[in-house]
């Protein structure tokens, strides 16, 4: 049994917890259950008071996870803090507090990841069922596969709770600390492209994406959770800034460099406004993002 279990593909699940103890053991158990790969938890609390570090503190006495206590630094920074002192492995997964994993979660990432090539970054995420907090059905949340990598450089439709790397992503990622982030995940999948590497999408869910009041995103139904999502496409979300930290970390190939620049140049003339809101890549199969797009463009809020 312990020969196979050696053979078996090891995956460093990453958890960023904070105050997460409703949901944390379901999540934890469901982590513990993946069938065909080898897992090695490792946590990352950022100062949790509500009794979180003592679910943590019992599944390290059981030898199940690693944990440890950082400062307050919040969810993006913390995921990346996690990646420069988690332990190697063939890949890594990022991991909700409050979610619950399908048994075959890390397994079906991994055999779409083992299609590429070892020395080359690539990355995997997937359709989610959204349920409510008692872990109830609400709706199938379904990725588009058929969206450009120059659309999702912008606006990424990436599930971070879906997200699987391997390890060569992993060092680049490492490179360096970026000024900013809109999230970890995103990050993670715009370095992963600008330097040639390769990402996979999964239509098919294979986890339960707990919906509740205190999702740090959260994709929740009704008015007022839509007006917050487009507030945040249209005023939080810096692509301009993002794009400048990964042209300054990162060689990236051409035709990402030259598209990242772009970005970058939008708001030099009315001209490059209209050229970014024009540019046929940028196609996120949506109307309403993609209205929402060039708005943000017209308004200069990249």
């Amino acid at each position: 049994m312990e020969m196979n279990r050696m053979l078996l593909p090891t995956v460093c699940i990453l958890i960023a917890t904070y105050n997460g103890k409703e949901f944390l053991h379901e999540q934890i158990e469901s982590c513990l259950r993946q069938k065909g790969v080898d897992v090695q938890i490792f946590v990352r609390d950022d100062g949790s008071t509500d009794g979180t570090q003592d679910i943590l503190y019992a599944y390290a006495e059981a030898g199940l996870l690693k944990w440890y206590q950082g400062t307050h630094i919040g969810v993006q920074k913390g995921y990346l803090e996690l990646l420069n002192k988690c332990p190697q492995c063939d890949f890594y997964a990022f991991c909700d507090q409050d979610d619950i994993w399908d048994d075959d979660k890390l397994y079906s990432a991994v055999c779409f990841l083992k299609k590429a090539d070892v020395d080359s970054p690539a990355i995997y995420y997937s359709s989610q069922r959204l349920v409510d907090e008692n872990g109830r059905y609400i709706s199938t949340h379904n990725i588009a596969d058929n969206r450009s990598n120059f659309a999702n450089i912008v606006f990424s439709n990436i599930a971070g709770c879906t997200t699987v790397f391997n390890e060569k992503l992993k060092e680049l990622i490492n490179q360096c600390t970026p000024e900013y982030i809109m999230m970890h995940d995103s990050w993670a999948y715009k370095v992963c492209i600008c330097m040639g590497g390769q990402s996979f999408v999964d239509t098919q869910p294979h986890i339960s994406y707990r919906q509740h009041g205190k999702n740090t995103v959260g994709l929740r139904k009704g008015l007022s959770n839509y007006v917050k999502r487009i507030k945040r496409y249209l005023f939080v979300f810096n692509v301009k800034k993002q794009c400048q930290n990964i042209l300054q970390n990162y060689r990236c190939i051409p035709e990402y460099a030259d598209f990242l620049r772009e970005i970058c140049q939008y708001d030099y003339s009315l001209k490059n406004r209209f050229r970014l809101c024009c540019d046929k890549r940028i196609d996120f199969k949506s109307k309403s993002l993609n209205l929402l797009f060039k708005i943000k463009v017209l308004i200069g809020k990249m």
